[in-house]
């Protein structure tokens, strides 16, 4: 019986193991649908699947799948991302559709929302609490001041008669 390999240097069911392990997540399972497991024990099943993920055609062949996996998932966000700016555009534009000014109005906030720095509310009342602090603190250190002043002190005795 020969046995074919592919470019990756596996067989066709070592091969059809890698791709029902990324679809699966499942060493048992994958061996499974990728062997004949018939009659099997489940520990049997584990200990020749684990053994698979220990091979190092089989190991670099998973990674080459999971960096596809990955390219594909960020393209597609990618996709998404572009798809919902021209949602977003269209609404804010009111382009061939009946829109109202709140829903243009949330449209273009939320696109502003997307560029980095454009809006950032968040920055602005940190911004303002820490001024407000900073204002308290100096007109109490002020009062303070002024208390230990015999001047002011007298001028308040003064005042209050």
């Amino acid at each position: 019986m020969s046995r074919h390999k592919n470019k990756y240097n596996l067989t066709p069911k070592q091969e059809a193991f890698c791709h029902a392990y990324m679809r699966l997540g499942s060493v048992s399972d994958a061996y499974r649908e990728a062997f004949n497991a018939e009659g099997m024990k489940a520990s049997s099943i584990r200990v020749e699947g684990s053994r698979l993920l220990d091979s190092p055609n089989v190991s670099q062949r998973l990674e080459m799948l999971r960096g596809e996996k990955e390219q594909k998932n960020s393209l597609e966000a990618v996709s998404l991302r572009d798809r919902i700016i021209q949602g977003l555009l269209t609404e804010a534009e009111g382009i061939g559709m009946d829109t109202t000014a709140s829903s243009r109005v949330t449209a273009w906030k939320t696109l502003g929302q997307t560029l980095a720095g454009f809006y950032s509310p968040t920055v602005n009342e940190i911004d303002n609490k820490v001024t407000l602090n900073k204002s308290e603190a100096e007109l109490e250190q002020a009062i303070t001041n002024a208390m230990m002043d015999g001047n002011v002190v007298k001028l308040l005795k003064s005042n209050s008669k």
